[in-house]
């Protein structure tokens, strides 16, 4: 933590998705806490991140170039209501939805951005297969 209160979560998939948490509680008791995250609109990641989050997400790097707009845009996308980023006593950063009262350990965007990929490279694939027959 550092001294403007500013949380830089640890676990990857919250450092993947670059933000940090802000909260003017803190606990000693081993309770969660329930953090704010500071969106940045203009922010706009490193080719670095972008490689890196690429890869958490299943890309190629060789072969996927093409979409690394994928992991940029879901470096970008906000934390979708109505989850709120928590953090433990033993500060690690868990997402929490209270509309549901689901919980999770990684950025509930994470598994979106998977599928949509699996989706678009899926695509290419029967297009590819669709040219072959042409």
């Amino acid at each position: 933590m550092s001294s403007d209160n500013t949380y830089q979560p640890r676990n990857s998939s919250a450092q993947l998705h670059h933000q940090q948490y802000v909260t003017d509680e803190m606990t000693e008791d081993g309770e969660s806490v329930i953090l704010e995250e500071e969106y940045d609109p203009n922010y706009e990641p490193t080719m670095e991140e972008i490689r890196d989050y690429a890869e958490f997400l299943g890309m190629d790097l060789e072969k996927d170039q093409h979409l690394l707009y994928i992991a940029r845009e879901a470096l970008k996308a906000p934390l979708p209501e109505p989850w709120k980023p928590c953090k433990t006593g033993d500060n690690e950063v868990y997402y929490f939805n209270f509309h549901t009262g689901e919980s999770v350990w990684q950025h509930p965007c994470d598994e979106y951005y998977k599928k949509y990929l699996a989706d678009v490279k899926q695509k290419e694939k029967m297009e590819k297969a669709r040219k072959k027959l042409e």
